[in-house]
């Protein structure tokens, strides 16, 4: 398609990009595009549906808005290409006030650090009191860091199926039931 002004549509960009950059990397983009922009992938998809076609519309069926990092994007898209079931934002209560992990297999809260958001002792402050206090309700917490994603995913990989192969993420106890619960209710009320 010929360029018809300056600087192209970005949805026309994104279409563009889909053919040469690496399937994770462009819902990563997508994902980023969604939470900046307010719209979902329905609309993400009528605008980009021009330049698109079936490999796109393939991609979009991955993409989700609701990730707040690349980081935490591309580790969704690799855990569920192994089967992983992957909750995206789950919010959870930790009773003290409440707040959202970046991603859930079972009671294991996935969280993905980066050095932007995650390198302040205010920050880390705040993670390290989540931790705590996601564990006395039941919650197991893992945090991965960018670098770790990007270059060791293996050994990521590795930890999480030596915590799920002995069926640890299940939630089986009251307690960790009754946090699942809260925390249900919490994404039900839109929080």
């Amino acid at each position: 398609m010929a360029a018809t002004t300056a600087v192209d549509p970005i949805v026309y960009a994104l279409a563009c990009a889909a053919r040469c950059m690496a399937e994770e990397g462009w819902i990563a983009v997508c994902d980023s595009y969604l939470s900046l922009h307010g719209v979902d992938v329905d609309e993400l998809r009528d605008d980009i549906a021009p330049y698109g076609g079936a490999y796109v519309d393939a991609m979009l069926e991955k993409v989700d808005g609701r990730s707040q990092s690349g980081t935490e994007s591309i580790s969704r898209v690799r855990f569920r290409a192994l089967g992983f079931e992957v909750v995206v934002q789950p919010s959870v209560d930790y009773r003290i006030y409440s707040g959202h992990a970046d991603l859930r297999i079972g009671k294991l809260l996935i969280e993905c650090d980066s050095e932007e958001f995650h390198n302040k002792t205010k920050d880390r402050g705040h993670d390290y009191t989540r931790d705590r206090k996601s564990l006395i309700d039941g919650w197991e917490s893992m945090r991965v860091a960018y670098h770790e994603v990007i270059g060791a995913w293996d050994e990521i990989v590795e930890d999480v199926r030596a915590f799920t192969r002995e069926d640890r993420h299940r939630i089986r106890s009251r307690r960790s039931l009754d946090a699942l619960h809260r925390s249900a209710e919490i994404d039900r009320r839109g929080a």
